[in-house]
């Protein structure tokens, strides 16, 4: 397990960034008032000019470089959670493909795949949190793919909904797939200190400014760090989509239980009665 996906299940979001916003103003104020104690102001405004053209330079770099990551980061969780969306629906017509199968096999299928739903919002989810693998999905996985290999479909009509089901089946084990793929993909450790370095050169950058105000670019300088902190927050925070209090819940899967509370009657099914209009 890594160390930010440690502090994710164990910190909560509000503590950690309040925690890292502090402590990053505090140490970079410290750091000023110490530049400013040890060298004159006078002697650091005889560059501002050179040091403005740098600092803007490194700005510019840092700001596309932080950018960058912000956006790969959020499409990353989007992406990851419209993947757990289309895993609620593949479910969702899993049962409805197998609901026009033999009655006898209905009986037998429907408790296993709440089964797995249940599985797949508890076990699964949260060794998915881990970055891990969950075996008890994974002999559930088993158990729904030898039910599957035990049927022979009776007719032409039962022969198109169960090519349907084992493929519906197929794209539900992918996107499982994608989805554990999406739990341990993260932001690259050499890329994290890319980022934190980067962010240091560009507030230390701010202590070789030379001005009359010292409170003045204290502020400014804190403001400046206050930003760039609660950038990397947000990155750390949305890094394992299904990590920590903002990750995805589970919610388009375990709504299939709602909906399919119980095995439907042997023999066809009843038509619907129309509604009363009042």
């Amino acid at each position: 397990m890594t160390f930010g996906r440690y502090i994710l299940l164990h910190v909560p979001p509000l503590v950690l960034g309040t925690v890292i916003v502090t402590l990053s103003v505090a140490v970079v104020i410290t750091g000023l008032l110490l530049v400013r104690r040890f060298i004159p102001t006078e002697r650091l405004r005889l560059h501002n000019d050179v040091a403005g053209f740098l600092f803007g330079t490194v700005g510019v770099i840092y700001a596309v470089l932080l950018a960058f990551t912000v956006i790969v980061v959020w499409e990353n969780y989007e992406k990851a959670y419209a993947n757990v969306d289309r895993e609620g629906s593949c479910i969702a017509n899993l049962f409805r493909n197998v609901e026009q199968l033999d009655p006898a096999f209905v009986q037998r299928a429907f408790p296993v795949l709440r089964e797995y739903i249940t599985a797949s919002v508890t076990y699964d989810w949260e060794a998915t949190s881990r970055g891990e693998i969950s075996p008890q999905m994974f002999a559930m996985q088993g158990q729904l793919w030898k039910l599957l290999g035990s049927y022979a479909p009776r007719t032409p009509t039962e022969q198109v909904f169960f090519e349907m089901t084992v493929q519906k089946m197929n794209d539900l084990s992918d996107l499982r797939r994608m989805r554990l793929l999406a739990s341990r993909a993260g932001v690259d450790d050499i890329l994290w200190c890319v980022l934190i370095a980067g962010g240091m050169i560009t507030v230390i950058f701010t202590f070789l400014f030379g001005m009359k105000d010292s409170k003045a670019q204290v502020i400014m300088t804190a403001l400046l760090t206050a930003l760039i902190s609660l950038i990397l927050f947000t990155v750390l925070e949305y890094d394992y989509p299904f990590t920590g209090s903002l990750s995805i819940p589970p919610d388009s899967i375990s709504h299939n239980l709602r909906f399919f509370k119980c095995t439907p009657p042997a023999g066809q099914a009843q038509p619907a009665q129309p509604a009363t209009v009042r």
